[in-house]
């Protein structure tokens, strides 16, 4: 699901190229509480590479 919509959000690489996306996430401490789920955060970076 993530995927498709990187797919979505990037355009095509130029030919020639390779399109890699860097993708990290991460949890914040202390965002759960007893009535509500821990809060992620997540990150991707499009990396063309020649």
């Amino acid at each position: 699901m993530i995927g498709a919509w990187l797919r979505a959000q990037v355009p095509a690489p130029a030919a020639g190229t390779r399109r890699v996306i860097a993708v990290d996430g991460k949890t914040l401490r202390g965002s759960r509480t007893r009535d509500t789920v821990a809060r992620h955060v997540f990150a991707a970076a499009d990396q063309p590479l020649l």
